[in-house]
């Protein structure tokens, strides 16, 4: 299987990677793995003091955050305004607050069927 480590942090290169392996895949040419490397801001877990973090780490990979290299490159070749970015951010986290109440509101599921569409049936 072809394999592929692509820049987590650089939205096109991910993008990129995506369509060419499905491009692949859809033409019968098999599946192609793809590493993405980016960087976890937050601790293994709430709390975390990430002592196991060299000093000025996460410093450096924000400056990689991949949302902020995407805003500057369409600022710099003029393919959205600020305002239009502004826009996409507002309706972005309209849709995370719309799907978080949804979850919240929602009531659990049944313990039965937590294994459905999990494994496929070979029969």
């Amino acid at each position: 299987m072809e394999g592929r480590v692509v820049d987590g942090n650089d939205v096109e290169a991910v993008y990129e990677a995506v369509r060419a392996a499905a491009q692949k895949a859809r033409s019968g040419g098999g599946p192609t793995l793809l590493e993405c490397k980016t960087y976890r801001w937050e601790g293994h877990h709430i709390g975390d003091p990430c002592l196991w973090r060299k000093a000025g780490e996460l410093e450096a990979w924000k400056k990689k955050c991949p949302i902020d290299r995407l805003k500057k490159k369409l600022l710099k070749g003029r393919m959205a305004t600020e305002k239009e970015l502004e826009k996409i951010h507002q309706q972005a986290r309209a849709e995370m607050e719309e799907a978080e109440r949804f979850g919240l509101e929602s009531p659990q599921p049944d313990s039965k069927t937590a294994l459905d569409h999990v494994w496929v049936s070979h029969s």
